[in-house]
């Protein structure tokens, strides 16, 4: 890491409808949660979802080492991965 922090917003889904998949959703540059609203909360009644603000936006804790391009995005979501522990069993692949 480069010591910036990222807003993550999660949902867990309820028991009684729980799929046991995860879902890494990165709404883009430029986007807001709020414009995946509908969706995210479609998707949280069956999935665990994790929202990944990107770092371009205001939420971000940037320092003066951090990088904001592609690759440091690659990292970014392998390191909330790790951090919430979604095992390769557990994530959903959305293209």
């Amino acid at each position: 890491s480069d010591g910036t922090e990222i807003r993550i917003l999660r949902q867990l889904a309820l028991a009684e409808n729980h799929r046991h998949l995860s879902i890494v959703f990165i709404g883009g540059w430029g986007t807001v949660v709020q414009n995946w609203e509908l969706a995210l909360n479609e998707l949280g009644q069956d999935f665990d979802v994790y929202y990944v603000e990107t770092r371009e936006k205001q939420s971000s804790k940037l320092t003066r080492d951090s990088v904001n391009n592609l690759d440091r995005l690659s990292c970014d979501i392998i390191e909330v991965v790790d951090y919430f522990k979604i095992s390769e069993q557990r994530k959903l692949h959305i293209r």
